[in-house]
């Protein structure tokens, strides 16, 4: 709450400082508020899902050991809630209570799934259902499915080496137009007056947005 009304204060000073009309300098602080409270949320989201993506195969290799057992599915699945915290651990909770409570496997399973857009996790559940509908060796197939997330989470990190250069310049590139701008704010505001006020800066800085924007999206 407070990182929103800093950055609503800052939106608003920043369009007092360029002069815009008296109406906008509180839209252009709720915009900028707005912007960070979805910003922190598609950050959140993203770290939820790589964690889950990284406890994901030792959770499968956990559920093979505990159908090898002779534990059956609905106790396994219980089971991970408790043996990993965080946004696996709570995915397989819900999913626990939602067997309890009499929700239909495939229902259930769906619902573990959601938001996620994993091809793995799919994967995973249609196998769990239709084992349910037609039994069968479900073990084989969790093994299976544990190499395979292993060998692509190495190879997702033999490609995140190899491209951390090109991904460093990216950034770098992309901050340079904000520490510009930033720097006239405080040494030529008269420029940026023209880029906001002038129906020819107004052009300018348009071709300059979508080439950055081009740009960003080439790289």
């Amino acid at each position: 709450e407070w990182v929103l009304l800093a950055t609503f204060v800052a939106g608003s000073m920043l369009a007092l400082w360029f002069g815009l009309p008296w109406w906008l300098t509180p839209l252009l602080g709720f915009a900028a508020s707005w912007g960070v409270r979805q910003l922190w949320r598609v950050q959140q989201r993203a770290r939820a899902r790589d964690k889950f993506t990284s406890d994901f195969p030792d959770a499968i290799d956990a559920l093979t050991r505990a159908v090898l057992a002779g534990v059956p599915v609905d106790r396994a699945l219980a089971a991970l809630s408790e043996l990993f915290p965080g946004e696996l651990g709570r995915r397989f909770l819900h999913l626990s209570r939602q067997l309890e409570l009499g929700v239909p496997f495939r229902d259930a399973l769906r619902e573990l799934s959601t938001d996620l857009a994993l091809p793995d996790v799919d994967f995973f559940c249609a196998a769990l259902a239709l084992n349910r509908d037609s039994g069968g060796q479900l073990s084989g197939m969790l093994q299976s499915l544990s190499r395979t997330l292993r060998e692509r989470r190495t190879a997702q990190r033999r490609l995140l080496a190899l491209t951390a250069e090109s991904r460093a310049a990216a950034r770098i590139v992309a901050a340079m137009p904000l520490v510009i701008l930033l720097m006239q704010v405080f040494t030529n505001p008269a420029q940026l007056q023209f880029l906001l006020h002038d129906t020819s800066g107004r052009i300018v800085s348009l071709y300059a947005l979508c080439s950055i924007v081009g740009g960003l999206l080439i790289i």
